[in-house]
């Protein structure tokens, strides 16, 4: 199950195994500041069952492992073994709509693993979900069949076109990232798997106040494309700050072609200019339906 650290709500959790897959600072509309968000983490992590197990991501604040029980196993993970921990990855190959890994760890080594679900970040949260599995005495064919098997969740990284050739291709992806780190593992996923292809991307800030926490975060992860098209901001529970628009990201963005679009004109320009490589969708509130053939 999903442990949610917005409005703390994975404080009424006392789990047996835990994973934490980031500690960046987000919802600081709850928080405040991230000192106080790793503070909540360090409590959830501080209520793990004795005996249990900690897998934490090797980027996570240092002191959230640190705050695991007396007798609660901790296993940092990651990509790469140069980043130090006892969990990662390597082989890993883009081909298609698939990565393929081998994950090392202290259960074992599970060779040729194909996930379907592409991305970088997909293949750190299925190293840590399989070394979960590992636990609980899946073997290594289990594991493979298992991960082959996987095929996401809805608007994670959700093909929803797929035409022409591999050299020139015309994908259409829809994704809900709407934090900075989201967005770069992202698009560095999308040019892994499409390299020296035209990215365009279409994105919708969540919140104003996130908006206005992390515009420097947007503008450089966005730059990763070629074209930007950002929407006016979703305010889900928030009122309107004072001088917080997407200008405030827009005027930050380095991509040789930047806009701000209203969704009545991203349906209108794509009637007119339905030419592109890679299009793809981030953060929006609902899916839009571009009607592309």
């Amino acid at each position: 199950m999903e442990a949610d650290e917005y409005d703390r709500s994975f404080l009424t959790l006392h789990p047996t195994v835990a994973i934490v897959t980031s500690t960046d600072a987000d919802h600081l509309d709850i928080y405040g500041n991230k000192d106080a968000l790793v503070e909540s983490f360090r409590q959830f992590v501080g209520q793990i069952q004795p005996g249990g197990t900690l897998i934490i991501n090797h980027t996570a604040d240092p002191s959230v492992a640190q705050a695991a029980p007396t007798g609660v196993r901790v296993i940092r993970y990651g990509l790469s073994p140069e980043e130090g921990p006892e969990l990662y990855a390597d082989s890993i190959t883009a081909q298609g709509h698939q990565f393929g890994f081998a994950l090392h760890g202290p259960q074992g080594t599970v060779e040729e693993l194909a996930l379907a679900v592409p991305g970088y970040h997909n293949v750190e949260n299925m190293l840590a979900a399989a070394c979960v599995a590992q636990l609980y005495g899946l073997t290594p064919a289990q594991l493979r069949t298992a991960v082959a098997a996987y095929r996401g969740v809805k608007r994670r990284f959700e093909f929803i076109l797929t035409t022409g050739s591999a050299m020139a291709p015309k994908i259409y992806v829809d994704d809900y990232a709407h934090h900075p780190r989201e967005i770069e593992a992202f698009l560095r996923s999308l040019r892994a798997l499409y390299p020296g292809r035209r990215l365009r991307v279409i994105f919708q800030p969540h919140l104003f106040s996130r908006t206005r926490d992390f515009a420097p975060g947007f503008a450089e992860s966005l730059s990763l494309a070629d074209e930007v098209v950002l929407m006016e901001i979703y305010p889900a529970r928030e009122l309107p700050m004072p001088g917080v628009t997407s200008e405030l990201i827009l005027s930050q963005i380095t991509a040789p072609q930047k806009s701000v679009q209203t969704r009545e004109e991203i349906l209108q320009n794509a009637k007119i200019d339905p030419n592109f490589d890679v299009l793809a969708l981030l953060g929006l509130e609902t899916s839009i339906n571009l009607c592309l053939d």
